[in-house]
Formats: structure tokens, sequence, C-alpha cells
């Protein structure tokens, strides 16, 4: 059976390493980053902003259509240090989106 795996925060760090050694294993890798930091990804590699839910949904649309997933590694990782009583509730909002809500739509 191909296996087909989705990573987010795909580019660099964890992300990277770990699309590496699942290619390495011969799976099929596609990953989801904000940026694109060089060109050592081992697969597909597609921008886009995962705090932008509609965003998201629509290249989550567009590769189901093209790849039947059946492995995914939910990396991406988004912080904003701030002192409790001094947190930005837009930070906030936008690391729930990007940590919780991403892995959650991913996972669908």
């Amino acid at each position: 059976m191909e296996r087909v795996t989705l990573i987010t925060g795909a580019s660099k760090g964890i992300g990277l390493a770990c699309a590496s050694l699942l290619a390495d294993r011969g799976h099929t890798v596609v990953g989801l980053a904000r940026h694109a930091t060089d060109d050592r990804f081992p697969g597909a590699l597609h921008l886009v902003d995962l705090a932008d839910r509609q965003e998201l949904a629509a290249m989550l649309h567009t590769l189901t259509a093209q790849y039947h997933f059946n492995g995914l590694v939910n990396n991406v990782g988004y912080v904003t240090p701030q002192l409790l009583e001094a947190v930005d509730l837009a930070a906030y909002d936008r690391t729930f989106e990007v940590n919780a809500t991403s892995a959650m739509l991913c996972a669908q």
C-alpha cells in the first residue's frame, strides 16, 4: 500500500526532518508551510497560511482530490511569548488557529 503523508510546518526544522525520514522510507510526502525556506523538501510543498481557515480549507480540498492521504504529521507550531497579564488576544487567537484549528482541519 502506498503511504502518502501530509505534514504541516514542513519547510524547516522538525517538519523537514520528518519529511526527509518518511521520504527515505518510501512515503510520498506533501507539505504545508507558510514559507519555503529552501529547495530541500523531498516532495510536494504547498504554501498556505495555516491561520487562514478558508485558505487552508481550499488547499486541503485541492490536495484531497489529488492524493489519498493515510498519514498526517501535525507539526506546525506558532508562538508569541507574552506575560500572562499582557497577553494580546489577537495573538492568542492566531496561535490557537495555527496550532489547534489547523490540526483539526487537516485531520478531518
